[in-house]
């Protein structure tokens, strides 16, 4: 039995849905990783939000820039037209940005500890 594609790609958002049995096992794990990358994407946007609201600095300025560059990247691939090259760019994206924020991160923690080894060094030097 043959389903035409626009409504496979209706039918593939909704599991429960009783023509959902009409794909291959392969079509349902791609489907599956489709849907979990949607609902990871919600999930930042909400966690975007709710951190962007927050009056800790912490938040404010380690946190929220991270989730907002990834929530713009989602808003950008919104518009790709095939659901499996937005959900793919989208995780590759958030991978990215993630270890270059991990590596700012690490940067920046290495330059303060040195930061403040020179200066009880120098600190030393004049007691």
């Amino acid at each position: 039995m043959e389903v035409d594609k626009v409504r496979c790609y209706e039918i593939s958002a909704k599991r429960d849905h009783p023509d959902y049995n009409c794909f291959s096992k392969r079509v349902k794990a791609v489907l599956g990783i489709n849907n979990s990358i949607e609902t990871a994407e919600a999930w930042v946007r909400e966690m975007q939000f709710i951190v962007a609201s927050k009056a800790n600095k912490l938040f404010r300025f380690i946190i929220n820039p991270l989730l907002f560059v990834i929530v713009k990247f989602s808003d950008w691939t919104g518009s790709f037209p095939h659901r499996g090259t937005k959900n793919g760019t989208r995780l590759a994206i958030t991978l990215y940005l993630t270890g270059l924020w991990l590596l700012l991160m690490y940067c920046a923690i290495v330059f303060t500890f040195a930061f403040i080894v020179i200066a009880l060094y120098l600190f030393h030097l004049t007691s």
